[in-house]
């Protein structure tokens, strides 16, 4: 514990920037482990720990989404958690302890045992006896049937990014503050991957690393890549440490699959040989083949007993999403195409997962367990609508989402996220939401996500979502706003002042920002 007024750590000092990690999130951890055999706790009845948790934001959430759980986070520095301390009072919940504790201090005496055991972000950042004090943790104090949380940076990927790192450490170290170490590592990097009018491998890699610090937060960048510890570790590494404090390998956070457009067939060829071999071993392969850089690596106790594979036997109990949009097919006969948020189009040319997937895309945010989904494909399929599926039509839907859930195009669940999927008359986001948007621009989504407001219009919009004000009341009420000078509205770079002309540029700036709140999953049931 830390004893006296004055700030003792790094991150004291400097802040890290606080947010939430939905790959961290207990649904789907367990979601994980139950495809490969296991019966994780209930996420709606559970206890969940997690290490150098910061300002507690992503516990916040968890806390705030499942009230029947228990929330626990440690971290060393006090100021972190004494901010999160002071947000938890202001949400007035009750089922979440921050302590200010060492967590080579923490122990099952004081804490207890936890379902779930998330350390994300810490294990390449801390000194050896702490990442053995993080195994230690979760050998000790996981249940019989927890899980453990354990992200990385990883071999081989990072290797570009140490390169990095190396010079960016070296040509900062005299400047003092900050954002000017920031500043002039972004500068140096960026100075260097256009040295060359043409290009090499040396000039591309770090140009592919200006591309990623460039995103980063000044404090990010600080804490992450010019901090005097980050330590990568090829992924056999970390599970021979992991397997010497009695942990098994569960799976990723994250999906893996290799996509094989993106490869040859004799690359394919090769990995379905090691199908057989030993996971760690083929799990190796496959970083050596991506290129991987950071691993969300999931751990339970060794004599826990896992399925050799992904269990499509078990993906009727789960339910399904998908954030995909159907693209209208100017070509008859060709197969439908489906874009994601994050940019890739894919075809689908099987009518039943097709179908399947369009049916999965008209209830997004929300999650459609198996049957009604595979009556929805079956019925879109079938020339008699009021016909019932067929065991082999529920194997071939089985079949075809655990293929995309492999590849990332859906994801499975095995709690339903409570989130609307339709704007009601009067629509509202939740009370950690709007919380959150009395202190700034950024809040939390039913879906575990992070949503950044674009400006004091759109916060004031979301403020007034409290289930009381339909789309009349809602313009009345941004309307006032306007006219109090508490927001302006914008088009085009230019503040709007013609009353004709902020009515109808209200009345369509609600309904478009209800629509993206909606895809965004920030609004309740």
């Amino acid at each position: 514990m830390q004893t006296t007024d004055e700030p003792q750590t790094p991150y004291d000092r400097v802040p890290y920037p606080s947010g939430v990690f939905p790959q961290t999130h207990p649904n789907r951890l367990a979601t994980v482990a139950f495809l490969r055999g296991m019966d994780p706790a209930p996420v709606s009845r559970c206890r969940v720990l997690e290490l150098a948790c910061g300002r507690a934001a992503n516990l916040v959430s968890f806390a705030h989404q499942f009230p029947e759980s228990e929330f626990v986070g440690v971290d060393l520095a006090r100021l972190p958690i004494a901010a999160g301390k002071s947000f938890v009072a202001d949400l007035g919940l009750q089922n979440i302890a921050l302590h200010a504790l060492d967590l080579c201090e923490a122990s099952e005496k004081e804490l207890g045992k936890f379902d779930f055991i998330i350390a994300h972000g810490v294990y390449s950042w801390v000194a050896h006896p702490v990442r053995e004090r993080i195994l230690e943790i979760c050998c000790q104090m996981l249940t019989e049937r927890g899980l453990a949380y354990i992200s990385y940076n990883a071999y081989p990927g990072n290797h570009f990014r140490d390169l990095v790192r190396a010079i960016m450490r070296f040509h900062t170290q005299n400047f003092d503050t900050v954002q000017e170490k920031a500043r002039q590592g972004r500068a140096l990097i960026k100075f260097l991957a256009e040295s060359r009018p043409k290009t090499n491998y040396y000039v591309e890699s770090l140009r592919a690393q200006l591309e990623r610090i460039e995103r980063y937060q000044d404090e990010s960048l600080y804490h992450d890549d010019l901090s005097p510890v980050n330590q990568p570790f090829y992924f056999h590494e970390f599970m021979a440490d992991a397997q010497r404090h009695g942990l098994k390998y569960v799976g990723e956070a994250a999906p893996g699959d290799l996509e094989s457009i993106k490869f040859t067939p004799e690359v394919m060829n090769k990995m379905n040989e090691l199908q057989g071999a030993n996971e760690i071993v083929r799990e190796q392969y496959r970083d050596f083949l991506s290129g991987c850089g950071f691993r969300q690596t999931l751990l339970c106790r060794d004599e826990i007993e896992l399925a050799p594979d992904l269990q499509v036997n078990r993906i009727p109990a789960l339910f399904a999403m998908c954030d995909a949009e159907l693209i209208e097919n100017s070509q008859p006969g060709q197969p439908p195409q489906f874009k994601y948020p994050r940019g890739d189009v894919i075809e689908c040319g099987h009518a039943l997962t097709q179908a399947a997937l369009e049916y999965l895309a008209t209830q997004w945010p929300g999650a459609v367990s198996f049957d009604p989904l595979l009556q929805a494909a079956v019925t879109k399929t079938n020339d008699n609508p009021s016909s019932s599926p067929s065991s082999e039509q529920a194997d071939t839907l089985a079949e075809s989402l655990a293929k995309s859930y492999r590849s990332g195009l859906i994801s499975l669940n095995v709690h339903p996220p409570d989130v609307a999927n339709r704007v009601s008359r009067c629509p509202a986001i939740s009370k950690l939401a709007r919380t959150q948007l009395q202190r700034g621009r950024r809040a939390t989504t039913q879906l575990h996500t992070s949503l950044q407001l674009p400006d004091d219009l759109a916060v004031s919009f979301a403020l007034l979502l409290d289930g009381t004000r339909d789309e009349k009341a809602l313009f009345d009420g941004l309307l006032e706003k306007l006219k109090a000078g508490e927001a302006k509205l914008i088009e085009a770079g230019v503040v709007v002042e013609d009353e004709a002309k902020i009515s109808v540029l209200l009345q369509r700036r609600i309904k478009e920002g209800l629509q993206s709140f909606l895809r965004a999953g920030i609004l309740v049931k």
